[in-house]
């Protein structure tokens, strides 16, 4: 018999997370990346001249105004490309108070033990592909389509680039993370934005530390490194200081979720 909406989403997981809180990091391109933004068209020409460049052809304002709008719809698919071309470095993961970090780094045993000593589960090594084949593993045997997905901005950061990752790679998105999963994904930053403050009402963005500081959350990720410092230290094999970047945002990330009531 199949289970009301209701009863899905209030009854208790069997042998699976209830909650999980998730942020990744992106890497450099790789070579195969640079090649694929450097074969995408960027937009030319100039739409305040009466004339097309090429054509010689006289624009109408109807026309103008046409071309006004493909030159726009160009130049998105030159900056998705970069973007979707990036790999993931790592992946930060909180289930039900524990931690967990999927990643293509190496760690020495003195930095192993000091992740260790913490609680922190490293499942580390491999390429890209490695990586998401083991976190597509661990989603499907810990998490179910009861398992609540949080993160902040994920829904126009993290779970676009994992998504566009497995579909890369040619690898079946873990369930949870399907765009039309049964569970229900809360995009805390939305939340934050729509339903608690007033001054970021209509522009539906806030940074995390801007949350934190609002919300008396001790935040000191960014004293580490900003996410545009993340692929450069990935490239200098700064991986300790990445790692422990992201499980802090993941951490900040769970506690807002618990202060607004997810």
């Amino acid at each position: 018999m199949e289970i009301g909406m209701i009863d899905r989403l209030t009854a208790e997981p069997q042998e699976s997370f209830g909650r999980l809180v998730l942020d990744i990091e992106t890497a450099p391109l790789t070579q195969v990346g640079l090649e694929i933004e450097q074969s995408i068209v960027k937009p030319s020409g100039n739409f305040r001249d009466t004339t097309d460049k090429k054509t010689g052809e006289v624009l109408t304002a109807e026309s103008k105004k046409q071309a006004q709008i493909e030159m726009k719809r160009a130049k998105v698919p030159n900056d998705d490309g970069k973007l979707d071309s990036n790999p993931i470095g790592c992946i930060g993961v909180e289930a039900d108070g524990e931690l967990f970090h999927f990643s293509t780094f190496t760690f020495s045993q003195e930095e192993h033990a000091k992740f260790s000593k913490v609680g922190v589960t490293l499942i580390t090594g491999g390429d890209e592909a490695d990586m998401l084949k083991k976190f597509r593993k661990w989603c499907e045997n810990e998490n179910s389509e009861l398992t609540r997905t949080l993160s902040w901005n994920g829904c126009g950061f993290d779970l676009r680039h994992i998504r566009m990752a497995y579909a890369r790679n040619h690898i079946s998105i873990p369930s949870i993370f399907a765009p039309y999963a049964r569970n229900w994904h809360v995009d805390l930053q939305k939340v934050y934005c729509e339903k608690f403050t007033v001054n970021n009402a209509f522009k539906l963005f806030t940074s995390l530390p801007t949350a934190c500081k609002v919300l008396k959350i001790h935040f000191d990720g960014k004293e580490i490194m900003t996410g545009a410092d993340v692929p450069g230290a990935i490239a200098a094999e700064d991986f300790f200081r990445v790692t422990k970047y992201n499980l802090k945002d993941v951490i900040a990330t769970s506690q807002v979720g618990e202060l607004m009531g997810f």
